[in-house]
């Protein structure tokens, strides 16, 4: 009985353990409802460690609230467009043609977003941050890249984008 109830705490605190760190994970930039341009160098551990100011956090605050105003109807756009290629995929007949126009519909839209939060981006980083924050960022960004492994191969040979290695020799076939 006793070596059941050990068992059983164990493999609850376990449990525990182990849904805790899979919800810490969930946390930050990416998680569900955040703005997709939401930049992470700029919020939370990134501004800390650059020492924002106050002021160059409400200036950031303020451009990401126009950011997210200006492109709403471009979500939606995107969003009904979507939808719409997947009514297209669920008729009978799959019209090759029309899929492939709501398909340059949809680029376009997401070209359109993405041009934009690329401008969102470097304006947030020419407008607010000072040169030696804009170093500080660069620097942080290229030690982020190491500790992901794209520097030096990292974790099961993990490389840069382009660089390719041969899977089936990394597992020993």
């Amino acid at each position: 009985m006793e070596k059941k109830w050990i068992i059983t705490v164990t493999t609850a605190m376990a449990l525990l353990l182990f849904t805790s760190q899979v919800a810490a994970g969930f946390d930050g930039y990416g998680r569900t409802g955040a703005p997709r341009a939401d930049c992470p160098q700029m919020t939370g551990y990134w501004a800390s460690e650059l020492g924002l100011t106050e002021t160059q956090m409400d200036k950031l605050r303020i451009m990401r609230q126009d950011f997210i105003a200006e492109n709403n109807a471009v979500r939606e756009q995107l969003f009904s467009r979507q939808q719409e290629m997947r009514q297209l995929w669920a008729e009978n007949y799959v019209d090759r043609e029309k899929i492939h126009a709501k398909q340059n519909e949809i680029n376009e839209l997401k070209n359109r977003l993405y041009g934009k939060t690329i401008d969102y981006r470097l304006r947030m980083r020419n407008e607010v941050l000072t040169d030696e924050q804009r170093e500080n960022l660069t620097q942080m960004m290229q030690d982020r890249s190491v500790r992901r492994g794209y520097r030096d191969g990292g974790p099961a040979g993990r490389r840069a984008p382009g660089e390719f290695k041969d899977r089936m020799g990394r597992m020993g076939w």
